[in-house]
């Protein structure tokens, strides 16, 4: 009895030394033997997520902007020319057959350009009378009158003869106005060829018809009728006002002024709404049967700068 109490004492002391051995340090399924003491790691960075270094921004300066020549408009500037006067030879002058003679005009730049170098004096139509196809026109600033010769020959036939002239800008661009020369080659006796135009039935009767404007836009000259009284021409003009016809009402002027189918008339506007101005035109028979018409506008007041235009008619 007593050694069966000592043997089942004997093997509870040795499961509870058992117990202990399971918790001792450094065994399996128990604590962690010690380790050495682990070396710092040096960290290891991804570049792609650094922050780029500020990049140092050299502030550009742009160059200077040289300032561009100031090139006139085609449309809203131009050269031009306003007929002055007769210098010579006025109408109807009478030379014998073969005579020599130099017609002279003045005129005055009335554009906003000078008329450089190459600007010539061009024989435009009509009788040529032995001139030349252009003479050379000099320099001519803005605002500068400037007298033009053109040397001639009277034709060996007594008779009446009309020559059309006009400037061209050295592009080729017709400045201002058809001008003319008139004249009577008379035989030694002092007789002229019969049928001039100095009388009703003679070359001005031409422009006798009503004419419309080819290409009328709001403000230009719509429609012109011309008609003989007696001895004198009457115009009667309308201009394009918006949708509507504005009557200016009738001007005249001797018909033998018009014998070289070219007139000037002067028309006088004022009214509500309008710049109060004189108009005056010179409407002149083309070759190819269109009447050219050449207007000089004029304001009462000094700050509106005066203009001029060009506006081309056809039969009615």
């Amino acid at each position: 009895m007593k050694r069966q109490l000592r043997g089942w004492i004997t093997g509870v002391v040795i499961l509870a030394l058992a117990a202990l051995a399971c918790n001792a340090p450094g065994l399996r399924g128990g604590a962690a033997l010690p380790q050495p003491e682990a070396t710092p790691a040096t960290p290891i960075i991804d570049p792609t997520l650094l922050t780029p270094a500020p990049t140092e921004e050299v502030e550009s300066t742009p160059s200077p902007t040289q300032p561009a020549e100031a090139i006139p408009s085609p449309t809203g500037c131009g050269y031009w020319a306003e007929f002055v006067d007769d210098v010579t030879v006025p109408d109807g002058s009478q030379f014998a057959p073969g005579e020599p003679f130099e017609k002279t005009w003045r005129f005055r730049n009335n554009g906003c350009l000078d008329w450089p170098e190459g600007t010539q004096m061009i024989f435009w139509g009509g009788d040529q009378m032995g001139g030349p196809d252009a003479v050379d026109v000099p320099p001519t600033t803005f605002n500068e009158l400037v007298d033009i010769t053109v040397p001639l020959t009277a034709p060996r036939e007594p008779g009446s003869y009309t020559g059309y002239w006009q400037i061209r800008a050295p592009d080729g661009a017709g400045v201002g106005p058809y001008v003319y020369v008139q004249i009577e080659v008379v035989e030694a006796n002092g007789d002229a060829q019969p049928g001039g135009g100095d009388t009703p039935g003679g070359a001005g009767i031409a422009l006798a018809s009503t004419w419309v404007n080819q290409d009328v836009q709001d403000g230009d000259i719509a429609r012109l009728q011309a008609r003989v009284v007696g001895d004198r021409i009457v115009v009667h003009r309308w201009d394009q006002c918006g949708t509507s016809l504005c009557d200016r009402g009738e001007q005249s002027t001797s018909v033998a002024d018009a014998s070289d189918n070219v007139l000037t008339l002067t028309w006088r506007i004022e009214g509500q709404g309008e710049l109060a101005r004189t108009e005056t035109l010179q409407a002149a028979l083309l070759l190819d049967k269109r009447l050219q018409v050449t207007g000089t506008v004029n304001y009462d007041d000094p700050a509106q700068a005066d203009t001029t235009f060009t506006e081309y008619f056809v039969q009615e």
